[in-house]
C-alpha cells in the first residue's frame, strides 16, 4: 500500500493560501506535463491515469516540492 499524506498552511510571505498551493499548483505542473508532450492521453484523465506513469507523478511531486509543498510517501506491506 503507497499512503501519501500532505501538511500545508498558509503560506505568509506570498499571501498565498495551502488551498491553492496544492491545488492550483497541481493543476499548473498537470498542464506543464501536456505542454512538455511527458502526457498524450487526449480527453478526461482522472488523476489516477496520470498516476499510472511513474515519470508523470514524479514531475509533479518534484515541481510541488520546488514550490515548498511538501508530500510524505510511506509504503506498508500488508499481510
Amino acid at each position: 500500500r503507497y499512503r501519501y499524506d500532505l501538511m500545508d498552511q498558509y503560506d505568509e510571505i506570498t499571501e498565498i493560501s495551502s488551498m491553492a498551493r496544492t491545488t492550483g499548483y497541481t493543476a499548473t505542473m498537470a498542464a506543464r506535463l501536456l505542454a512538455n508532450g511527458m502526457y498524450a492521453q487526449k480527453g478526461l484523465s482522472a488523476p489516477e491515469h496520470i498516476g499510472r506513469h511513474p515519470q508523470c507523478v514524479e514531475f509533479i511531486l518534484k515541481g510541488l516540492r520546488d514550490r515548498g509543498v511538501e508530500y510524505r510517501e510511506r509504503i506498508e506491506k500488508i499481510t
